[in-house]
């Protein structure tokens, strides 16, 4: 039918209509594409700056990436093929420790999260990566917190790193592709840690949650966008306002308004942010402050990147480096526009 056609429609015809294409409405637990939505507030500026690079032949696939929170290092791992290992970076991209995880095998590592606790701070390493889709569960590894050295080791000794729980995991509609993990910590509206894991798919993604425990994920949301495809990583920030997910060209970030269930802040529209250009960026992390983000490609000798968030500017609004996605017009808007033009 064409659509300079449907206002000849009765009413009762053009909402039947709505319902069916999914516009207007989405059955519960499901978003609208990212950019039918308006964004909130104005979108950050971002400034990149290099720190150093990857000094390690041992990193050659990093995969994952977090930023310690007492510490100051940052703790990153490969990807498929390497043994159960974290390694320890600090802000030049020297390898300061590494560690072998106990008791843990490596199928695909795919990102690594950090919980705050009141013990102190631990570490979830997500084997979570399935290409092939056929996986019957995945594995989450809780670790707490170890304290590395500030300096360099030059003896390459490699520490030992029990691991404190292992949590499998499965996923309510089966097997899924996926490379980023993030963790809500406990508060005084959410009892219990929940976990948070992004599927890769490259018509968009799947936002999948529950509680930070061995089970069945359920699926909080569904984003169908090209523009946010293949997601590799994702963090939230220490004050929890803002969730980043990444792909090899770029940044999307969310604002996670207080009181603001999860699965509605992927029915937001995200900024943009343009990353400085890796071979194969995969790692994406918070610094302890919102303000900063760090990157990390797979690779030897790879740069280790500091990006500041600021404030917008009159030349960043509207381009696609801090600026929301742009807006595509909906078959049943343009319809009503025509009317109206019509009419006039």
């Amino acid at each position: 039918m064409m659509l300079r056609e449907v206002h000849r429609l009765p009413l009762l015809l053009i909402a039947l209509f709505a319902l069916a294409t999914g516009v207007g409405c989405r059955a519960r637990g499901e978003t609208r594409r990212a950019h039918e939505i308006q964004s909130s507030g104005e979108c950050p500026g971002l400034t990149g700056q290099r720190l150093g690079q990857l000094s390690s032949e041992r990193i050659d696939e990093a995969s994952g990436l977090v930023v310690s929170r007492r510490y100051g290092v940052l703790w990153t791992h490969n990807d498929s093929g390497d043994r159960a290992r974290l390694f320890a970076i600090d802000q030049r991209g020297r390898l300061l420790a590494t560690y072998n995880l106990l008791k843990a095998s490596h199928w695909d590592f795919e990102d690594i999260a950090l919980l705050p606790t009141a013990q102190g701070d631990q570490l979830l390493v997500a084997d979570i990566g399935d290409n092939f889709n056929f996986r019957p569960a995945v594995t989450i590894y809780r670790i707490d917190e170890p304290h590395p050295p500030s300096q360099p080791d030059a003896s390459a000794v490699v520490r030992q790193l029990a691991v404190k729980e292992t949590i499998t995991l499965s996923y309510a509609e089966g097997p899924r592709d996926a490379e980023a993990v993030f963790v809500v910590p406990r508060s005084k509206r959410q009892p219990t840690d929940r976990l948070v894991i992004i599927t890769k798919r490259p018509d968009g993604f799947e936002v999948y949650s529950g509680p930070l425990q061995s089970g069945t994920l359920k699926r909080i949301a569904k984003v169908s966008d090209r523009q946010i495809a293949r997601i590799s990583g994702a963090d939230l920030s220490a004050d929890r306002r803002l969730i980043v997910l990444r792909n090899p060209s770029a940044a999307f970030l969310y604002r996670w308004a207080e009181n603001l269930p999860l699965e509605r802040v992927f029915a937001s529209r995200p900024c943009r942010l343009t990353l400085l250009r890796e071979p194969q960026g995969e790692a994406i992390a918070f610094g302890p402050q919102s303000q900063t983000i760090y990157s990390l490609s797979e690779g030897y000798n790879q740069p280790l990147y500091r990006y500041t968030l600021g404030q917008p500017t009159a030349a960043q609004r509207g381009l696609s480096n801090g600026a929301p996605l742009r807006r595509k017009t909906s078959a049943l808007h343009r319809s009503k526009t025509s009317r109206q033009k019509t009419s006039n």
